[in-house]
């Protein structure tokens, strides 16, 4: 089991005006970024681009220290997100919260890094197909409408005159 780093952002003082670009709370270095609101789980990558971005301040950010791929974390959240995992950790009554310490104390199977990128690629090579046949139904579906619209305007178009 690895343990989990996570950091706060940096909660400027509230001052009535929005702060400009270089006073606002910035991320830096690889991370995943798991957003906690509206759902539980939902997480992305930054690759340390170096261009601005916002985020909320009901998320958390976490780094690897080098063993632990962090698209393999990611898609690990989203599993136990779907899994019902994040929410049974969460507090709050209206809006869900997932607790710093609760994130730290998940289990996250730890298999070597290499095999950690062997699994992220295998998943992504099934999800891309997914993605795939989601696009062939949706054009089949598409095609089916459109051949029920023909056969239903040629129904009507050859129809006798009563």
């Amino acid at each position: 089991m690895v343990r989990v780093m996570t950091e706060r952002p940096a909660s400027p003082k509230p001052t009535g005006r929005q702060a400009p670009p270089a006073e606002r709370p910035r991320i830096g270095g690889p991370r995943a970024i798991a957003d906690l609101m509206p759902e539980i789980g939902r997480a992305a990558l930054w690759k340390g681009q170096r261009e601005y971005m916002a985020y909320q301040k009901a998320l958390h950010r976490v780094r690897s220290r080098g063993d632990l791929d962090l698209v393999y974390l990611r898609y690990l959240l989203e599993h136990y997100a779907d899994q019902g995992v994040l929410r049974g950790r969460a507090t709050g009554s209206t809006i869900l919260h997932l607790p710093q310490r609760q994130l730290r104390d998940l289990p996250i199977p730890h298999p070597p890094i290499a095999e950690q990128r062997r699994i992220v690629e295998i998943l992504e090579d099934h999800l891309s197909r997914l993605d795939a046949a989601e696009a062939s139904l949706r054009s089949a579906s598409t095609r089916a409408r459109q051949m029920a619209a023909k056969v239903q305007e040629a129904i009507v178009t050859d129809a006798p005159q009563v």
